[in-house]
């Protein structure tokens, strides 16, 4: 087990040496780790880190906020300044370690599904990938920020779904493709969740339904995405 675990696939969560962190005060103490946290080993400017936290403020101001809330992260994970375990920071960046004493599910969860088709045991790695989902990123963290917080979140976000998609729509396929159509049929599902206007996946499920003597749930799968279609799209299927 990994000495500092964070989650940011659905609810924000950490644990430290196997316990809840608590006391980080703010989302926006919660903010800092998770950028932090998305990209292990970035050096993270500053000012850079305070405009995109803090657009509002005057530098100075949102510089001594990140100062703050950084303390307050250091105090979370009971991290040194003079020894870090967790935490690099000098004058002018912040980056979060990266070490075998750090998982971040973002982290697994894109190198799992972007495993290779062609390499022995891409199929566990995709499913593996699929299990780490617990819903979008962040989706519990939410701040006053400005233009550039929110297009990071959105974008992260958007590629993260992109790459389940892809790993669902790829077991589906490859179950449906043997055979195993009982196998098949929750990550058609899912895909259905995740691509709620992508008819092919609709057609998957709605075939795969049909196979396991499921005709009527097949159809109802259609009403849905017809409904759907027409109240917000204004379109049929």
């Amino acid at each position: 087990m990994a000495c500092l675990e964070i989650r940011l696939l659905g609810p924000f969560e950490v644990n430290v040496d196997g316990d809840p962190a608590t006391g980080f005060e703010s989302d926006s103490t919660r903010a800092l780790l998770a950028l932090l946290a998305s990209e292990p080993g970035r050096a993270w400017s500053r000012p850079m880190l305070a405009e995109m936290l803090w657009p509002e403020r005057p530098p100075g101001a949102a510089l001594s906020n990140l100062r703050h809330v950084l303390s307050i992260v250091r105090k979370v994970l009971s991290d040194s300044q003079s020894d870090p375990r967790f935490l690099q920071a000098d004058r002018n960046k912040l980056s979060l370690i990266s070490s075998p004493e750090l998982w971040v599910d973002v982290v697994e969860f894109e190198q799992l599904a972007a495993a290779d088709p062609e390499e022995e045991g891409a199929g566990a790695s995709w499913e593996r990938a699929v299990d780490l989902w617990r819903g979008q990123f962040l989706e519990d963290l939410h701040i006053r920020a400005g233009a550039e917080w929110e297009e990071w979140q959105v974008v992260t976000n958007e590629r993260l779904r992109r790459r389940l998609a892809q790993a669902l729509r790829v077991l589906a396929t490859e179950s449906e493709r043997s055979g195993d159509f009982v196998r098949a049929i929750p990550f058609a599902q899912r895909l259905v969740e995740v691509d709620t206007y992508e008819e092919r996946a609709h057609r998957q499920l709605m075939r795969l339904l049909a196979a396991t003597g499921e005709a009527a749930p097949a159809l109802a799968v259609f009403e849905d995405l017809r409904k759907r279609l027409d109240v917000e799209l204004a379109a049929q299927p």
